[in-house]
């Protein structure tokens, strides 16, 4: 049986709301319950089932046994779908001859009688469900929620869980996002990227999921040269889905700056893919997600620029200062501005605008997959992509790939044109461009020769830490003119803010120069994604 849900990372608060609150408009209510579950997942020594993208698990469910095999899977942006196999059981304890399947069956077998057998019980999970069933009223759509609290353990350590599982029982995939819409409303959510066996083998390795939300930085996305551009576009869009919701949790929960920084990189990046796929993608999608991405990274961008000022602009600095002149007071009126920005930000992610941005761009996610499937079996269309978009889809992704890279590095050698006499906002764009140039590069290198990679990397990486320096000292000259109503003594802030900004002003002439150097470098250093660029086999 396949089972395809959706599943949530959620704190307590939010699973009693959704468990109080009443079902979507359209939807009753039946089979609700409260159950206690305890599982044992079992594999060999050396874990030769989840080698095998497979888990073995009995579940103790108030007093009845159920013995359970799930193949495939994993959790990408929250949905996890898996072939499920389940059988009633005497007692608590694996019974492989119900197995029908014989090529399944016998894989069990030589396992649990091999070198590295038994199986044997590895960690348990203990939960307390409760779940109930949301059905419509002509039964098109059946949808199981189950609220889950417990956790994760072994022997000598254990893991919390709180998560919501939105399970497919009957309808279209498609209907768990507008489910999940009306029972999250404006509550905050993380998508889960992991289930449960995952975290617990994690724990058996000793490396038990973090907990409190920690800033998540860019994970690097895995591409097939064999595959089509779709699965591939599909593959950095939920890599981008999953930064973004993580860091959303991280900005909500405390204050590391970390937290709204990956979070704005994680939108740009997606607004970086949205432009680099304009041709792939229904223009009217492509521009909802890119100006809700805008209109968040905007606001976060408030947050880390007085983050910024404070660490990278006053703090190096204040050893300067001359004796009779403090930063105390710029600083203290600077922190009150960035705690109220904050509520801001935090008020903004809060709402049920985020949350439907999230969601809608999940679905979209996932429903790439089935619509360039049936194009490639059937050549059926869609009401959101024309054929054109369709037939570039289901093409490799390799034309993807080098025609994004060209783009980008296009437009960064058109900024770049006559440097030295560039205004401020001049390098304010090149400054951007070679983001997004940073952007396809990490998107698209998994599929060049890391060593054809590596020398463009390092180049532009020294490049972009001078822009990022330059476009800082400009951002702190203004910010920190506009503190100058928050305080009292307004003379002698001025010279405290004018010796800053000298202070500053002087490693910036040195930091230009290098920049034109380095710029040098990089527009001589090979362009892998170019054929004549390759290396020789």
């Amino acid at each position: 049986m396949q089972e395809i849900e959706l599943k949530f990372s959620l704190s307590s608060a939010t699973l009693d709301a959704i468990y109080s609150a009443p079902a979507p408009e359209g939807f009753q209510v039946t089979k609700q319950a409260t159950q206690q579950l305890c599982s044992r997942y079992y594999d060999s020594q050396d874990h030769q089932l989840r080698k095998a993208s497979m888990t073995l698990r009995t579940r103790d469910k108030d007093g009845d046994f159920l013995q359970t095999i799930k193949q495939g899977g994993g959790v990408r942006a929250g949905l996890s779908n898996t072939t499920e196999i389940e059988h009633a059981l005497t007692e608590n304890l694996p019974d492989f001859t119900l197995i029908s399947d014989i090529e399944l069956r016998s894989f069990l077998e030589k396992v649990d009688g091999g070198d590295q057998g038994p199986l044997r019980p590895i960690f348990e999970t203990r939960i307390t469900r409760r779940k109930w069933l949301l059905t419509t009223a002509g039964e098109e759509i059946t949808v199981e929620v189950a609220l889950d609290q417990g956790h994760a353990c072994t022997d000598t350590a254990q893991t919390p869980i709180v998560e919501m599982e939105l399970e497919l029982k009957k309808g279209p995939p498609e209907a768990l996002y507008h489910i999940a819409k009306e029972l999250l409303g404006q509550h905050p959510f993380m998508f889960s990227t992991l289930n449960k066996a995952a975290i617990g083998y994690q724990l058996t390795q000793g490396n038990a999921p973090e907990q409190g939300y920690p800033p998540q930085t860019t994970i690097g996305v895995k591409l097939n040269e064999t595959d089509r551009a779709y699965i591939s576009l599909q593959e950095m869009l939920q890599n981008c889905l999953s930064q973004i919701s993580s860091n959303r949790m991280a900005v909500l929960s405390h204050e590391d700056p970390s937290g709204p920084h990956q979070m704005r990189v994680g939108l740009r990046r997606l607004r970086s893919l949205l432009q680099a796929g304009k041709s792939y993608f229904p223009e009217e999608i492509r521009q909802r997600f890119d100006r809700d991405a805008q209109l968040i990274a905007t606001a976060l961008g408030n947050l880390r620029d007085l983050d910024v000022l404070i660490a990278d602009i006053i703090v190096p600095a204040q050893p300067s200062l001359p004796e009779d002149l403090t930063a105390a007071p710029l600083l203290t009126a600077i922190e009150q501005a960035r705690e109220e920005t904050r509520r801001e930000v935090r008020s903004l992610l809060k709402s049920t605008e985020v949350n439907h941005f999230l969601l809608d761009l999940a679905r979209f996610c996932y429903v790439l997959e089935p619509v360039c499937t049936r194009f490639v079996s059937h050549q059926e269309t869609s009401d959101h992509f024309t054929h054109k978009q369709l037939k570039k889809l289901t093409k490799s992704n390799s034309k993807l790939a080098a025609a994004a890279l060209r783009k980008t590095w296009s437009n960064v050698s058109k900024k770049a044109q006559e440097l030295q006499s560039l205004t401020e906002e001049q390098r304010h764009d090149l400054r951007k461009a070679l983001k997004k140039l940073r952007y396809s590069l990490e998107f698209f290198q998994s599929l060049y020769p890391k060593q054809s990679t590596q020398t463009f990397r390092g180049q532009l990486k020294k490049l972009q830490d001078i822009f990022g320096y330059l476009n800082d000292v400009a951002m702190a000259e203004r910010l920190l003119a506009l503190q100058l109503s928050r305080t009292s003594d307004t003379a002698k802030l001025s010279l405290v803010i004018g010796f800053i900004a000298g202070w500053h002003q002087a490693r910036c002439e040195q930091a230009w120069c290098d920049a034109q150097t380095r710029w040098q470098a990089l527009d001589t250093t090979p362009r892998f994604w170019e054929k004549s660029a390759m290396p020789e086999a």
